[in-house]
């Protein structure tokens, strides 16, 4: 999460995203506490708004906040996000979280 965070990588969602629920749950609490998440429901709390979320193809989406790079489109696993990323560390997956399966257009 760490890595994400330095790398300026954010997670881009919607509260009402089964998808975006799951990635959460790969992620875990301690992990998602650390990313930045951005809300692109209009009803969800702390809405980013249409400029920031304009160009999203679907929902969970990984994205560079800085060069508007799109990193991961949909769910992914930690082992996804850390090869998109340049991670070099060891990864561990937690295997009681059921697999991905996809995104929300």
């Amino acid at each position: 999460a760490q890595h994400l965070k330095d790398k300026k990588i954010a997670m881009y969602g919607a509260y009402w995203c089964p998808h975006c629920y799951h990635q959460r749950q790969v992620l875990g609490k301690e992990a998602l506490s650390q990313i930045t998440y951005v809300e692109c429901s209009p009803k969800g709390y702390k809405y980013a708004g249409p400029k920031v979320c304009q160009d999203l193809t679907g929902f969970p989406m990984w994205k560079n906040t800085v060069t508007g790079e799109f990193v991961v489109n949909g769910e992914a696993s930690l082992q996804q996000l850390a090869e998109q990323t340049g991670y070099r560390g060891s990864i561990k997956d937690d295997p009681t979280v059921p697999g991905l399966s996809g995104s929300c257009k």
